[in-house]
């Protein structure tokens, strides 16, 4: 934060601080059963309820999400009226058919050329909500990724959303598709045969390339080396970056697509004869396995340079009356409770109950499906750390509430460390649940009062102790 908006943040909590601290200790309503039963009657006074806590909410670009090992791989790109473009790609491994060892494209026993048909990258769509936005022409790219001093993907290694890897830009295939999540797709291979797969992008690669691997497998030397496991298979082919190229998207265009690595079918098929002496044999379908035993991960790119709340290379701007969240590592918001600490000078209280009310604005532009679980978390030191509240998943909340337009979250375990100096006040981040495999967002109300809107809210119940 440079020293102006440092100026503009200590004048706004300035102007904010006499209100909070009247509000603090003249704004209380009594509920007298609140607490009765959780303490001994000897030590309770009473139970009050105070809303008037203040607030600031700020708006944090948020910069990667870990994507690795995720049970839906992302692909796409959507123009958010709201977010803006953005844009979501996946790199990964492939593994021989069946995960076996000692494969070979001629599998029929006998002495014949393997001929291919055709290769095609097959990605079926994830079971349930499997995009978001809308469903129109993408153009999609395939490329195959290249080891850097020796290294390539790595099984087990922990990938974000900004990592790229290098990769070569002659795409091996490219194809212009309309996704069609809802119905089935036939193939037909040799002269009777027809298999149904599952909703998926199929995207043709290039002939050439396929019949490149095909003849690795038919030399000696390199069968023995390549097409023996999994992982030496990869020192051949490393694996695949999927991405798109749709320069031309207007507000309102494209969409974020959900595909699942592990559903029968996802990989590379190849679709090939072996041709004899004695008889030719039908075309017959090979598949190189994406997902189980492969290293894969998501990468996302966000453009926010068109957007209302663009702030240059700031890595947070305050914001008031309307704030954000966003999936796939984009923005979230920033609340911090600057007078917090006034409350000690209550004396010892306990803390019944701490509600965090976050409306939404679902009168927002663009596809604006809110994302069904949000979090609040701790803010340490820039890190997300999850509260002690969320222990209690039934209990902390976060879930979107679409009759009332709202999250409500129950932090009062992280306000009563608070208040009794066991945690630090650094503020907390409400950001969206499943971040790496959803593109959901929303346009949230800020934590300032902004004529009859709602806004963000803490309820704070508690009951004073004797001393």
């Amino acid at each position: 934060m440079n020293k102006r908006s440092r100026r503009y943040l200590l004048k706004y909590l300035a102007v904010l601080s006499v209100p909070a601290i009247l509000s603090l200790f003249g704004s209380c309503s009594k509920d007298s059963g609140l607490g009765s039963n959780v303490l001994p009657p000897s030590t309770i006074l009473s139970a009050y309820v105070v809303d008037t806590t203040t607030i600031v909410s700020s708006i944090n670009f948020k910069d990667s999400v870990l994507s690795n090992g995720t049970s839906a791989v992302m692909l796409g790109s959507y123009y958010d009226p709201v977010f803006g473009p953005t844009k979501a790609s996946f790199y990964t491994q492939l593994v021989l058919p069946g995960n076996s060892i000692d494969y070979s494209f001629n599998n029929s026993g006998g002495v014949g050329s393997v001929l291919l048909d055709s290769v095609v990258l097959v990605l079926p769509f994830a079971p349930g909500t499997n995009f978001y936005g809308e469903l129109g022409p993408q153009t999609f790219t395939v490329d195959t990724i290249q080891r850097y001093n020796g290294v390539g993907l790595l099984a087990g290694h922990a990938y974000y959303s900004d990592t790229n890897i290098l990769h070569g830009n002659n795409h091996v295939g490219m194809a212009t598709i309309t996704p069609n999540p809802f119905d089935s797709v036939y193939s037909r291979y040799g002269s009777n045969n027809i298999i149904t797969y599952p909703p998926a992008i199929r995207i043709r690669l290039n002939k050439s390339f396929g019949e490149w691997l095909i003849k690795e497998d038919s030399v000696p030397s390199s069968y023995n080396a390549y097409f023996t496991t999994g992982t030496n298979f990869q020192t051949l082919l490393e694996g695949f970056y999927v991405s798109v190229s749709n320069p031309l998207q207007l507000p309102g265009q494209g969409a974020i697509l959900y595909l699942s690595p592990y559903t029968a079918g996802a990989g590379l098929t190849f679709y090939i004869r072996v041709v004899s002496q004695v008889q030719p044999i039908d075309t017959t379908p090979q598949t190189f396995q994406i997902g189980s035993g492969c290293a894969y991960f998501s990468h996302f790119d966000h453009d926010y340079t068109k957007t209302v709340f663009y702030a240059g290379t700031k890595d947070s701007v305050l914001a008031p009356t309307i704030t954000y969240i966003q999936s796939m590592g984009g923005v979230k918001t920033q609340l911090s409770f600057p007078f917090l600490n006034n409350w000690k000078k209550l004396g010892p209280i306990v803390v019944n109950k701490a509600e965090v009310d976050i409306p939404v604005n679902s009168n927002a532009t663009g596809v604006d499906i809110p994302p069904p679980q949000a979090y609040l978390v701790e803010d340490s030191a820039g890190k997300e750390i999850a509260t002690i509240d969320q222990s209690n998943t039934a209990y902390y909340g976060g879930v979107y509430d679409a009759i009332n337009h709202q999250y409500v979250f129950n932090i009062e375990r992280y306000i009563q460390q608070i208040l009794a100096g066991k945690i630090a006040n650094t503020g907390m981040y409400l950001i969206s649940g499943n971040q790496g495999i959803t593109a959901n967002g929303a346009v949230l109300y800020g934590a300032s009062k902004n004529g009859n809107s709602p806004r963000i809210r803490l309820k704070i119940y508690y009951t004073p102790l004797k001393h």
